[in-house]
């Protein structure tokens, strides 16, 4: 739950809502009753798919994220770095995207919440969007204690 939910908040801005959910959960390294790795498959809707895997268990540090399509795929390794790579179906790499990253990774989410609040408009991210990824988060859970694929209720979204 903790930087997880992060990942599963782009997944649903990037894909929507989750059909299914199917996951695994272990213990692997940690000392107190608690998982420390979950493996999650996600299928959204168009016959899109994600495998996502959450570890306090790896020695690297890992945090990529990578899409892959029938024309190519986009790379950002690590995630929260500042570079973007776009390759062609040939595996050939078409652009690299640099991207600014800011001093405070939260600070134009706060500016942005703020600012909602004295102007009475919408921010970026809402309350909804975090029900959202608890849902999400509720099912992985449900998933890896029952062993089962979870089905999504969208009328719960």
């Amino acid at each position: 739950m903790d930087i997880g939910s992060h990942r599963l908040d782009l997944l649903l801005y990037l894909f929507g809502i989750p059909e299914e959910i199917t996951a695994l959960s272990d213990r692997i390294v940690l000392p107190y009753p608690v998982e420390d790795t979950i493996s999650v498959l996600i299928k959204f809707k168009k016959y899109t798919e994600a495998i996502v895997n959450f570890s306090w268990g790896i020695k690297n540090k890992v945090d990529d994220l990578e899409i892959y399509g029938t024309k190519g795929k986009i790379i950002a390794s690590p995630l929260n770095e500042d570079k973007l790579s776009w390759y062609n179906s040939d595996d050939k790499l078409e652009k690299e995207f640099h991207l600014p990253r800011g001093h405070n990774t939260h600070l134009p989410l706060i500016e942005n919440f703020v600012a909602s609040i004295e102007d009475r408009s919408k921010p970026l991210i809402t309350g909804e969007d975090g029900i959202k990824v608890n849902l999400m988060m509720e099912a992985i859970y449900k998933s890896a204690k029952t062993k089962r694929r979870i089905k999504i209720d969208e009328e719960q979204f």
